[in-house]
């Protein structure tokens, strides 16, 4: 018959008692608040998909941003790298209302924009930090 008595197991002394330390870490969260730091302007993925050319003044080199959440609308400068990469995009891209389309000419959904992301950051091609800064879940 098994006893009723509690067991334990003596706890280890020394170097093995401490707790795993997180140092793989270190790295990639020094580059995300290096990222943080340069652009604080990060849009969210929702925000995003959901952009239009008529949010975009190239002229004056501003990004008129309508926020999801409850946010306040704001203005967003553009910097040259960033106005480049939409000009191009504007010239290179089927002519539509949305800034992001799919190849059917239909404004890319937060599902399909999420999945383009997944791909093209496996793919090593940060497209979506150059143009447009951190993005947010």
């Amino acid at each position: 018959m098994p006893s009723t008595e509690n067991r334990t197991v003596p706890a280890a002394a020394g170097p093995e008692r401490r707790a795993p330390t997180r140092e793989y870490l270190a790295k990639e969260v020094d580059s995300l608040i290096a990222a943080a730091r340069e652009n604080r302007y990060g849009l969210r993925v929702s925000e995003l998909s959901v952009l239009r050319w008529d949010q975009v003044d190239v002229e004056h080199g501003l990004l008129h941003v309508r926020r999801i959440k409850n946010g306040t609308p704001s203005v967003h400068p553009l910097g040259g790298g960033e106005l480049r990469a939409l000009r191009k995009l504007q010239r290179e891209a089927i002519p539509s209302r949305s800034v992001f389309t799919t190849k059917r000419r239909a404004p890319m959904s937060l599902a399909g924009f999420r999945k383009m992301l997944a791909r093209t950051g496996e793919a090593g091609a940060p497209f979506l930090a150059t143009v447009l800064g951190p993005v947010r879940a």
